[in-house]
C-alpha cells in the first residue's frame, strides 16, 4: 500500500486532502519566541491579524526529520502502508525535503519514503500531491507515481501578483530598495517560480495589468491544452474569485479550485497577494 505526504507549504482544498487521505505536515510559524504550527496552532484568519497588530514581523522553519519521522512512522502502523511518497516544498526555498530525506532514513526498517522535491510549492505541490494520492488509490506503483510526479513538475506554471514588496524585503527575497522604489511607485511586482527559485519579473504599474500579464504569462505556457489550475490567495478571497471566472473563459480546465494561500509561503509575499497555477493535463 502506499500513501502521500506533503509539508503545509502546498496547497488544496481541505475536503480534497481528507478525502484522498493525504497527511499534511505543518510548517512552523514563529513570531518572536513563539512556534505555532501551520493549520493546527494557527489559522490564516488569526495570521493576518496578528501581523496588522503585532510589530514583530513572522518567520518559519521546516518541520524537523523527527517531526516527519513521527507521521512516516504513524501512517505506516495505522494503514500498514509499505510505502510513503513525501511531497515537498521546494528545496530552493526550505530546508523541508532535506528534512524529509532525514526521516526516510531513519524510518527505513519500518517503512520505505520516496521524499520528491516539488520544486514548487502552494498549488504545484497540492497538485502533486493530489495526482500522486489518486494514483496511489488506483493501485500505480510507486515507480509510476513518481514518473507522474516529475512530469507535472516539469510543466508546472506558478505566476504571482504581489500587493507590494514590504514581506518579500522582510523575508530578504528582495533588497530593501527595490522595495521601496516599487512602494514610491506604486508597481505591482509579478513573480514567478522557476526551477523551485521565487523570481521578481516584471513590475506594473496598476493591479489590473498586473493580473492580466499574469493570465498572458501562464497562458503562453498551457496555450489551449486541457488543464488542471488552481487560483490561490493571501486574503484576497473576492479578488480570487473574480481571477477564476476570468480563467475560466480564457482556458481549457479539466478541474480548478481556489484556496487560501498556506501561511508558510504567505509569510514571504504578504496579504494581497493572488495566484494562478496551472499545468497541462498532458
Amino acid at each position: 500500500m502506499i500513501k502521500v505526504v506533503m509539508d503545509s507549504g502546498g496547497d488544496l482544498p481541505a475536503t480534497w486532502v481528507r478525502e484522498n487521505d493525504i497527511c499534511v505536515v505543518p510548517v512552523n510559524i514563529h513570531f518572536g519566541a513563539k512556534v505555532y504550527r501551520d493549520g493546527v496552532d494557527m489559522e490564516s484568519t488569526e495570521f493576518y491579524r496578528k501581523v496588522a497588530e503585532e510589530e514583530i514581523f513572522p518567520s518559519t522553519s521546516q518541520p524537523s526529520p523527527h517531526q516527519f519521522a513521527e507521521v512516516y512512522r504513524r501512517i505506516a502502523r495505522r494503514t500498514g502502508a509499505t510505502d510513503i511518497i513525501s511531497i515537498n516544498l521546494t528545496s530552493q526555498l526550505s530546508g523541508t525535503h532535506a528534512s524529509s530525506l532525514i526521516a526516510a532514513r531513519e524510518v527505513a526498517d519500518e517503512v520505505v519514503v520516496h521524499p520528491f522535491d516539488s520544486r514548487s510549492g502552494s498549488g504545484g505541490q497540492g497538485w502533486m500531491g493530489l495526482e500522486a494520492a489518486r494514483m496511489a488509490a488506483a493501485k500505480v506503483s510507486v515507480d509510476g507515481i513518481m514518473e507522474r510526479l516529475q512530469v507535472i513538475r516539469d510543466n508546472m506554471n506558478i505566476c504571482l501578483v504581489l500587493d507590494n514588496l514590504r514581506f518579500a524585503q522582510l523575508s530578504g527575497r528582495v533588497s530593501s530598495l527595490t522595495a521601496t522604489l516599487s512602494s514610491l511607485l506604486r508597481i505591482k511586482p509579478l513573480v514567478q517560480v522557476r526551477d523551485g527559485m521565487m523570481e521578481v519579473g516584471e513590475r506594473v504599474r496598476t493591479r489590473r495589468r498586473a493580473v492580466d500579464r499574469m493570465i498572458e504569462l501562464v497562458k503562453e505556457k498551457i496555450d489551449d491544452r486541457l488543464a488542471m489550475v488552481a487560483v490561490i490567495h493571501a486574503d484576497a478571497p473576492e479578488a480570487a474569485h473574480e481571477l477564476l471566472q476570468r480563467v475560466q473563459s480564457e482556458f481549457r480546465i479539466k478541474e480548478s479550485f481556489v484556496e487560501k494561500l498556506s501561511i508558510g509561503i504567505a509569510v514571504h509575499l504578504g496579504p494581497g497577494t493572488v495566484g494562478l497555477v496551472a499545468y497541462p493535463v498532458e
